[in-house]
């Protein structure tokens, strides 16, 4: 079984492949836009968490499809995103438990923004219809809107790295 953990950070479990375009220690710098370095088809499945919002649209085509080349025909690609859309609709209604403290930003909006954009850097924010556009440009399949922790694959320690539950849009695609 081979797995990846693309935009890996800090979070380096045994038993995956863990990379990150910064050296966190223990894991492989690699950068997704640039190339990885692994042969095509190689891994069974992938999770990016909390990765791909740092790409910008204009560069997402070709990221997407680097994860495709290196994913087997057949695996499956799990993403997690903040859900833009839920934030919107959290924002409107007048929540405000983003996760920014009042001594960064001292107003609503300010907290909403700096969360959407996370401190400025962010350089993509996705909904469900937007990600599953992209991701069927890049030539993936099956594109499936997943809750925390939760998959329909036949690989279930692919939610084993699921964070940050009630602010994430979870998605798998098949290759």
């Amino acid at each position: 079984m081979t797995r990846l953990n693309i935009g890996s950070g800090y979070v380096m479990p045994a038993g995956w492949t863990n990379v990150d375009m910064l050296d966190y220690g223990g894991n492989l710098v690699a950068d997704l836009l640039k190339g990885l370095p692994f042969p095509d088809a190689h891994f069974d499945y992938i999770v990016s968490q909390h990765q791909i919002q740092m790409i910008r649209f204009d560069d997402l085509q070709r990221g997407l499809a680097e994860l495709r080349r290196v994913l087997k025909v057949g695996g499956r690609l799990r993403i997690s995103v903040p859900d833009a859309e839920l934030a919107v609709q959290r924002f409107l209604a007048g929540w405000d438990q983003f996760p920014i403290s009042e001594e960064i930003e001292r107003t609503k909006s300010g907290r909403f923004l700096r969360y959407l954009l996370w401190h400025g850097d962010a350089r993509s924010a996705f909904t469900f219809e937007i990600l599953t556009d992209a991701l069927n440009r890049a030539g993936l399949q099956n594109v499936r809107r997943c809750q925390f922790r939760q998959t329909d694959g036949e690989y279930p320690e692919i939610v084993d790295l699921d964070s940050r539950e009630g602010e994430s849009l979870f998605v798998e695609a098949i290759r």
